[in-house]
């Protein structure tokens, strides 16, 4: 059984996609130092393996660990997936680890600066709710949402392996979060060239568009990358001009500063450069949105909206 283990576990939109994107590429070299199993082009997190621990599999979770054992490598696994998994399923993993040194990685992310690009891979999944929408859900109830309730994804991890294997990294104070992960983790520099693409971000005229279109009942996210939407963009970026308005968020919302207040309280020791008498430092954010009675007013780009779908439908039955 590999001697180390090392479980990155996110969370979304901290730069996973570029680590694990930098794991699978090094690993291959025949003289890495560790070792990035269950993964291939198609699959570069451990997805699969969260989710083996999430459904209690014993006999797919000993299968799993089973191909660790023939390595001294240290092993990472990597799948923000991870952040989802309860105490009970934690603990039952831990009983499968026996002696192995166990490292738990997690990259804390000013909340401010983390909503809107949650609300946009929302978007980019189907969700066809308003920028205001989200955001109203998340003042009324923070803790629904993972990315606003870390300190219960860490006690859990806590409660299985101890508070002394978290470390927490502070994403926002990092420039490239692939090369920290393997030099202060790993202790190597990648190669210069090393993959560090993350997931495609799309502006919020781009992605109230999408909103639009999944609203219709199809795929925003397919649809933005047609041609075809290239017009339609330019032409509501213009138009959206008197539409467009900005929403402020604060640390002064007794909800988000609770969020870094317990952080601080309860993980100081674990926190890599941690800051006081606060941790991030960007204290206020505006996010820019289109207000969505801009398609009642622009009914004419609300029907081109509708009539690309309808076309690509229909061309693709």
């Amino acid at each position: 059984m590999t001697k180390r283990l090392i479980i990155h576990v996110g969370p979304h939109k901290t730069g996973t996609t570029a680590i694990q994107k930098m794991l699978y590429a090094t690993s291959r070299n025949k003289d890495s130092s560790f070792i990035y199993p269950f993964t291939d082009l198609d699959r570069l997190g451990q997805h699969a393996f969260a989710d083996t621990i999430l459904n209690s599999d014993q006999a797919g979770l000993r299968d799993l660990i089973s191909e660790l054992t023939n390595t001294d490598k240290i092993c990472v696994l990597s799948s923000e997936e991870f952040c989802y998994l309860p105490l009970n399923a934690l603990a039952e993993f831990k009983s499968f680890l026996h002696d192995t040194d166990v490292s738990i990685i997690y990259y804390a992310r000013n909340c401010l600066t983390t909503l809107h690009p949650w609300w946009q891979e929302q978007v980019k999944h189907g969700s066809s709710q308003t920028f205001l929408e989200f955001i109203l859900g998340c003042l009324a109830h923070p803790g629904s949402i993972h990315l606003l309730a870390p300190d219960a994804m860490l006690s859990n991890w806590a409660g299985a392996f101890g508070r002394d294997a978290i470390k927490i990294y502070l994403y926002d104070e990092i420039s490239d979060v692939a090369t920290q992960f393997s030099v202060d983790i790993l202790n190597f520099r990648p190669p210069q060239d090393h993959p560090t693409e993350t997931n495609i971000s799309y502006n919020y005229i781009a992605t109230e568009m999408m909103r639009f279109w999944n609203s219709l009942g199809t795929r925003g996210a397919e649809l933005i990358q047609l041609p075809m939407s290239h017009k339609l963009r330019i032409d509501i970026t213009e138009k959206s001009r008197s539409f467009s308005s900005k929403f402020s968020l604060s640390y002064r919302i007794p909800s988000f500063a609770l969020i870094e207040e317990t952080l601080l309280a309860r993980w100081r020791g674990q926190i890599v450069g941690a800051v006081e008498p606060h941790i991030f430092k960007t204290r206020e954010f505006s996010y820019p949105y289109v207000h969505p009675d801009f398609w009642l007013v622009n009914s004419d780009l609300a029907e081109r909206m509708r009539t690309l779908a309808f076309e690509e439908s229909v061309e693709h039955g």
